[in-house]
């Protein structure tokens, strides 16, 4: 007979394994700071009708923290703990947007990057023809190799040291 284990070993990773799950999923802070705290939201958030699926009834909600609360005297002192008091603080930050990320990224795979993938697949696909039609009237696909070359060295320092190809057709 083999000896008795404590369940609780390894509780690490189980503990974050289960707070990833997607039952176990709460509000993003943009999803917060966007909607929950416009005034009108949050406003019909605090004054939630019964819900008895709900810990507390849904009668005692922290707004900035998206999460029920048992009694009064518990959302009370959860408003003086760190753990709100730091979600208060990360939400006076603007959310971080799309229109943000873009210009720190190249828009979806430069030309330049896709022709390098062909010709190590020794095939010859038209750029133009790979692009949504969205995007062939905004970015010019048919750059001079010279700033294709640049783009690409830019956008990707890991493999700035190959020397890509291009594979448009023309």
């Amino acid at each position: 007979m083999g000896r008795l284990r404590r369940s609780r070993t390894h509780h690490a990773q189980r503990d974050v394994h289960r707070a990833a799950r997607t039952r176990a999923r709460t509000r993003d802070m943009d999803q917060i700071q966007l909607i929950d705290l416009d005034p009108k939201n949050r406003a019909a958030l605090e004054a939630q009708p019964l819900d008895f699926e709900r810990p507390g009834l849904a009668q005692h909600y922290c707004v900035e923290c998206a999460k029920y609360y048992e009694t009064d005297a518990a959302l009370r002192s959860h408003w003086r703990s760190k753990v709100h008091k730091r979600r208060c603080k990360a939400l006076k930050e603007p959310a971080y947007t799309i229109e943000e990320s873009e210009p720190r990224c190249c828009y979806v795979m430069d030309s330049v990057f896709l022709g390098y993938i062909y010709s190590q697949l020794d095939c010859e696909p038209g750029i133009d023809s790979l692009a949504p039609s969205s995007m062939r009237s905004t970015h010019n696909f048919n750059r001079s190799t010279s700033s294709q070359v640049e783009i690409h060295n830019a956008c990707s320092n890991s493999t700035a040291s190959r020397s890509p190809v291009n594979c448009s057709s023309s």
